[in-house]
């Protein structure tokens, strides 16, 4: 068997073009800008706007879902919540007014605390539940964070008097 002496040459220069367009994309990264060589304060700044988008954007995507959750008893949204694998949801200590949302197991368990509640989109998703759940205006507050350092994340919800306005 022969082989053409064109092909040697077309696999050689393709091997060639292989190993400099890798030699260039090193050369490239190894002159891109660090974004951990950042001085501390605007490192800071930075990641503080980047967070406020990023929770803003978590929150209002966990009570969109959560508005689109089934109605039904407390309990069973509770359990629905379970088997979504965003945590293992415990209702404690509830009246119609006032309720506490305990949650474990949830998917930032094990984080490093951060000395800031972490959970944005869970409080999206709690709000977006009771005030479905209730028809009435709804605060919730995280008490307690993964991010804190605690072994659970708590969220009280508190339901008001005024109803939620039809659209």
């Amino acid at each position: 068997m022969e082989i053409n002496p064109l092909v040697i040459l077309v696999a050689g220069l393709g091997c060639l073009g292989g190993v400099i367009l890798v030699l260039l994309l090193n050369r490239k990264a190894g002159t891109t800008e660090n974004p951990y060589d950042t001085p501390p304060e605007q490192l800071l700044l930075a990641d503080a706007l980047h967070q406020v988008r990023h929770s803003e954007a978590l929150y209002y995507q966990g009570l969109e879902l959560g508005r689109k959750l089934p109605r039904g008893r407390a309990e069973d949204v509770m359990r629905g919540l379970s088997r979504l694998g965003l945590g293992r949801f415990q209702l404690q200590g509830h009246s119609p007014r006032r309720m506490e949302v305990r949650v474990t197991e949830g998917p930032l368990k094990g984080a490093p605390g951060v000395d800031e509640p972490l959970c944005y989109f869970t409080l999206g998703l709690l709000t977006g539940v009771f005030e479905t759940y209730s028809g009435r205006e709804v605060f919730v507050r995280e008490e307690s964070c993964y991010g804190t350092g605690h072994p659970e994340c708590i969220f009280n919800v508190e339901v008001t008097d005024r109803a939620i306005p039809s659209t």
